[in-house]
């Protein structure tokens, strides 16, 4: 909606009355407005006003041009957005949470439908409807925010958690700004609503989730140092927006202040310089909110809101240190290093601000009359600073000796790192050795598998050979037993006459013949029975 006499565009949040009482959300409701008072940065969505009438709550807020991150996804079909665009996200949505947490405020439902994209394109986070304040070292309880960017701690049964939850939603919104969908929703597609709801919960209460191909090593070493199961041991903010991944893709320009921006501001107090002039043709469309020169606060007798705006600036914890300790230290210096023609402090002015109330010495009618003369004052003022300063000594040492200890114990868990991992190298080379010793044995193993075999064989060969043997030699008993029975007589042969040359030939045939039947007695095996009796031609030749 547009405000008539300066022309800029607000956005109006409204909230249903009836559904704030039956949800039991007015407190909600009434932190909701109180924190996003207390909230000027340029990466969160500003709350100008509010205002409530018969029905309904209205908060008058910022207008972001380029609407909801989630729609810039949906554009993108899912797929994700570019490197660079997602790290400048991120890298917007860590600047506001540093602000956001330095201020002692945790928002808890970080998702992509409560990031806006402003018209130059900046992250802005916005509905601060589950946020509220946290104390270092305390857990809240309140189980809140949206499943898919739920934080394990969230999921146990006491759901104490505390501003680690917001660092876990950075981790999840990375993951969907690359690849476009959550890392732990259910991918067995079913029409039961708990069915699913239940294993998310489970992917996320186990860290189950798989990076696509195509995802980015450096987001997804940055995504794996934020989602862990335990809050303490995920990155801080100051790490987060130093990681490689971000400072690649991204840039940090200076901005210099233009001295008219400072001082331009609107009905609301707020920056209207850096807008650009509205063309009328574009506010044909823009629905009339503000007919008056300011907005109307209703200051209703039955209000469910505070009925006045709330001033408030609330200092962090850091704050209060810092102060403080200036405070000390510039108190300190007066009263140890005075200059020479200076002339003794008054005792008001030994005391600081905040001490005065607390202070043993007090500018009062009663303590006047009875006080003691202006060095007295300035030696008790001494004695107590030099108190405090001695005791704050005390504590340094007592901090000396505890971090000493501490690297004692820190040089104690190295070495027993490097005793493990030695170890662990030990272990490592037995598991080689002892996979070395299982393939020896498998090759000695199929060794003797082989020669098994091959005795089978040689076995066989040796029974088939003896059978042949033997047949030979019934043979050959049999073909003797015949001679017999037939009583051939050889006749008497007649004595050859043979030429020397001759009787050469048949000497040198018999020698060889000698030979062979000396070196391999299987031979006559073979020889048949005409053979038999042309040795013994031969024989009675020679003789």
């Amino acid at each position: 909606m547009v405000h008539k006499k300066s022309g800029a565009i607000y956005a109006v949040k409204q909230m249903d009355k009836k559904r704030l009482k039956l949800s039991g959300m007015i407190e909600q409701v009434k932190t909701e407005i109180k924190i996003m008072y207390s909230l000027y940065h340029d990466n969160i969505i500003k709350l100008f006003n509010h205002f409530e009438d018969d029905n309904k709550v209205y908060l008058v807020i910022e207008f972001a041009k380029g609407g909801q991150l989630y729609d810039k996804l949906r554009k993108t079909a899912f797929k994700g957005f570019t490197e660079k665009e997602a790290a400048s996200y991120v890298k917007d949505l860590v600047s506001s949470l540093e602000y956001l947490h330095g201020k002692l405020i945790i928002h808890r439902d970080i998702k992509p439908e409560n990031l806006l994209i402003d018209g130059a394109g900046h992250l802005k986070l916005a509905d601060f409807g589950w946020s509220n304040y946290f104390q270092p070292q305390m857990a809240r309880d309140t189980f809140c925010g949206t499943l898919d960017y739920l934080a394990p701690e969230m999921l146990t049964n006491r759901h104490q958690h505390d501003h680690m939850v917001d660092i876990w939603a950075i981790g999840v919104l990375i993951y969907e700004l690359l690849s476009g969908k959550a890392p732990f929703s259910s991918s067995i597609a079913s029409s039961n609503m708990k069915e699913i709801e239940k294993l998310t919960q489970q992917n996320i209460s186990n860290i189950t989730l798989e990076y696509p191909k195509a995802f980015p090593s450096l987001a997804k070493d940055l995504v794996s140092k934020i989602l862990k199961k335990n809050p303490r041991t995920r990155l801080n903010l100051f790490e987060i927006k130093n990681h490689p991944w971000i400072k690649c893709n991204t840039f940090m320009p200076k901005k210099e202040l233009d001295a008219e921006a400072l001082i331009a501001t609107t009905v609301f107090g707020t920056n209207m310089a850096a807008q650009k002039p509205i063309a009328k043709a574009e506010l044909k469309n823009v629905p009339t909110a503000f007919t008056e020169e300011e907005i109307v606060q209703f200051a209703r007798p039955d209000s469910m809101l505070d009925k006045t705006k709330p001033e408030i600036k609330l200092p962090t914890m850091g704050d209060l240190i810092d102060q403080r300790v200036a405070d000390f230290k510039a108190h300190m210096e007066k009263l140890i290093t005075p200059k020479a023609n200076e002339k003794p402090l008054a005792k008001s002015a030994l005391i600081p601000e905040k001490d005065k109330e607390n202070s043993l010495v007090v500018n009062s009618p009663t303590t006047t009359a009875h006080s003691e003369s202006p060095n007295s004052n300035l030696e008790l003022a001494l004695k107590k600073k030099t108190a405090d300063y001695e005791a704050l000594k005390e504590e340094m040492a007592q901090l000396k000796i505890e971090m000493a200890q501490l690297k004692n114990e820190n040089d104690q868990l190295k070495n027993e790192s490097n005793e493990l991992n030695s170890e662990n190298n030990k272990l490592k080379d037995l598991k080689t050795e002892n996979i070395n010793l299982r393939d020896m044995v498998n090759e000695l193993q199929k060794q003797a598998e082989q020669s098994e075999v091959y005795k089978k064989e040689y076995q066989k060969e040796k029974e088939e050979l003896e059978n042949k043997v033997k047949k030979l030699k019934e043979s050959m008993l049999q073909t003797i037993s015949e001679n017999q029975k037939l009583k051939l007589s050889p006749r008497p042969l007649e004595q050859p006459t043979l030429s020397p040359r001759e009787k050469e030939n048949y000497e040198t045939k018999i020698k060889e013949l000698q030979a062979q039947i000396t070196g391999t007695p299987e031979v006559i095996l073979n020889y048949s029975e005409k053979t038999l009796i042309l040795l013994q031609r031969i024989k009675r030749c020679k003789q």
